[in-house]
């Protein structure tokens, strides 16, 4: 498999932990070489298996937090199915071992039944994902996967028609395992292909990788060659080198840096991640057909708390869109700017109060309706080519236009660009339109007074110097330039006392020079 290949700004999460993975490795094929089956040969295996089980836990951990948001959680999920697993292979260990009681089997085959249940939880989370705080959905969706897990467990664990013994009862209980590993990895896959983003992309076919070599690793044991090889055999080289595989995939993980913008969302995909829960729950209702002939009230049960979780999970949901679209109409209506969305034939999908208003319509009676329907020709015409060009640039413009009014022409600086579809595509244009017609005019007044002034300033008899505070000259009238012979190019950026050459020089330079503490005359 393809490494992570875009370009890096973090060093591998886990390289220490990567080396030692190695080095149990070869320490576990050592052992298989040297004493093999016997003594103490399976008890170091079980014990080396166990230790490759915590470095998953630690290199899932490292990744954890090299990442952020969605691969945070991702990896964390990876934390918690690990730690599951390796409390199971202790205590298969220990079962091994010490031959333990019959409950310890029974908490054996629960937990390896289990363990990568919360791993199955990534796959109802969408990439924009971001842990705040609790989330009654995750609480949910958590459920629905234990329910699931809980149903055919007991189908093939406890119901009359299905007991069997030894390696028959092996292949009925594993039987569920291996449809439902299939599953994940298609679904893993499938969500890997849909996704945009590389490091997304890529790391959901690193776990995709990991659970189809466990899945096959498994087949092996209990339907191929290793299903009647003793504890400590080459087979057990197998089952590390899944893990190993694993250690790889997390330690060598590097989290992408930010993209800049927001990617579009793709329907597809977030069309998976709302039917995943779904499709849970007819799984479940699949299963509970078969119980409900022998176990009816725990199948009627597990259905009713399946449904209140969809039904329960269907409300949060669209309460949250509810909320959302609430947020997003109160910023929309309380701006004074105007804000249109249209579509590509130029008629309005979207208006906001403050736009209607200046047009002098009703929001509700500008939907639908073309710029032609409220605009002089000429001015619709300007309209319609702005969008034009907007759709062959496909960038944002901003620019300044004038539209008429019922009490004079007003002035807009309007933000124009195209807006696009689910899949990428220009599919109309958006606008942001304030008013600036107030400040256009004071622009105006200022303009007019400065020039005004200007002339002032040029006609006056007395010689006149505008200069800064360290009286470099900026400005010369021409009387300035017929007393002193100075154009206004030779004056300005020249020391004021450079250019004034009286009969007391130094002593005129001082006076000017000290011209900022000189008290004030005050005028009555």
């Amino acid at each position: 498999m393809k490494f992570f290949a875009e370009q890096s700004y973090k060093k591998f999460a886990a390289p220490y932990t990567l080396l030692a993975a190695c080095a149990v490795l070869a320490l576990h094929a050592g052992d298989l070489m040297v004493w093999g089956t016997r003594g103490p040969g399976p008890t170091l295996s079980d014990l080396l298996q166990e230790g490759m089980g915590v470095l998953c836990v630690v290199a899932a951990y490292k990744a954890s937090r090299v990442s952020e948001n969605f691969g945070r959680f991702f990896w964390g999920l990876c934390v918690v199915s690990f730690s599951l697993f390796v409390v199971a292979q202790g205590l298969a260990s220990y079962d091994s071992s010490f031959h333990a009681p019959h409950f310890i089997e029974w908490t054996v085959n629960v937990l390896f039944f289990f363990w990568f249940t919360p791993l199955a939880m990534a796959l109802f989370l969408d990439v924009d994902f971001a842990l705040r705080g609790f989330d009654w959905l995750l609480l949910l969706d958590l459920v629905q996967v234990i329910l699931f897990w809980f149903t055919g467990y007991f189908y093939f664990y406890y119901l009359p028609e299905q007991a069997a013994a030894g390696l028959e009862l092996a292949r009925s209980v594993w039987a569920p395992y291996f449809i439902f590993v299939g599953f994940l990895v298609a679904v893993f896959i499938l969500r890997a292909i849909l996704s945009e983003s590389s490091s997304v992309r890529h790391l959901f076919l690193r776990v995709a990788t990991f659970l189809l070599f466990a899945a096959i690793a498994d087949f092996f044991f209990y339907y191929g060659p290793g299903k009647d090889l003793p504890n400590g055999s080459w087979f057990d080289f197998l089952w590390i080198s899944n893990n190993f595989l694993f250690v790889v995939f997390a330690a060598t993980w590097r989290a992408a840096p930010a993209a800049s913008g927001t990617a579009p969302v793709v329907p597809r995909r977030s069309l998976l991640v709302q039917a995943l829960p779904l499709l849970y729950s007819l799984l479940i209702v699949v299963i509970c057909a078969r119980i409900v002939q022998q176990r009816l009230s725990l199948a009627a049960s597990v259905v009713l708390v399946s449904f209140a979780c969809s039904g329960a999970r269907m409300l949060v949901t669209q309460y949250r869109q509810q909320r959302v679209q609430q947020l997003l109409e109160a910023v929309i209506e309380g701006t004074n700017d105007a804000l249109f969305v249209k579509d590509r034939e130029g008629r309005y999908l979207m208006v906001n109060s403050a736009a209607a208003a200046r047009i002098g319509h009703k929001a509700s009676n500008l939907v639908g309706k073309t710029c032609r329907d409220f605009f002089a020709p000429d001015t619709a015409a300007r309209i319609l080519e702005r969008e034009r060009a907007a759709f062959e640039l496909g960038e944002n413009q901003t620019f300044e236009q004038q539209l008429p009014s019922p009490g004079g022409a007003l002035t807009f600086l309007t933000t124009l660009g195209p807006f696009r579809n689910a899949q990428g595509k220009i599919a109309g244009t958006f606008a942001v339109s304030r008013d600036i017609t107030d400040r256009k005019r004071m622009e105006e007044n200022l303009r007019v007074q400065k020039l005004f002034l200007e002339q002032l300033i040029q006609s006056a008899p007395e010689a006149i110097a505008i200069t800064d505070p360290d009286y470099t000259v900026r400005q010369i009238n021409l009387e300035f330039s017929r007393v002193f012979g100075y154009s206004a190019e030779e004056a300005c950026g020249r020391n004021l006392g450079a250019l004034i050459v009286p009969p007391n020089r130094e002593q005129e330079c001082e006076r000017l020079a000290n011209y900022e503490i000189r008290p004030v005359t005050p005028v009555l």
